[in-house]
């Protein structure tokens, strides 16, 4: 029993630490060659945040073109109504006169 101690001690123990030293180096290359993934594709995530807000901004532009094009129209068709209902009240005012 003495010997399956000693046996222990010097080999079972040198073989925790050293187990548990390349896990906390492990742990530590994981987060770094994480970051480095991370860090190698910056550029693309910057440059592709700028697409899409430069699309947004088209698309935003657009809105409001298309906006401003309803008001437009929505102005031209009372106009039109206010000169369809003169010409219904003018016709009306005809055919009135017509059967006196």
């Amino acid at each position: 029993m003495k010997h399956q101690i000693m046996e222990f001690l010097t080999v079972g123990i040198p073989s925790l630490v050293a187990a548990f030293i390349s896990w906390v180096i492990g742990a530590r290359n994981d987060g770094t060659s994480r970051e480095n993934v991370y860090a190698d594709h910056t550029k693309e995530m910057w440059e592709r945040m700028d697409e899409l807000n430069a699309k947004l901004d088209r698309v935003t532009q657009e809105r409001d073109d298309l906006k401003e094009q309803l008001r437009a129209m929505r102005q031209q068709v009372r106009t039109l109504q206010g000169s369809i209902n003169q010409m219904k009240k003018m016709m009306e005012e005809s055919k009135n006169e017509q059967r006196k």
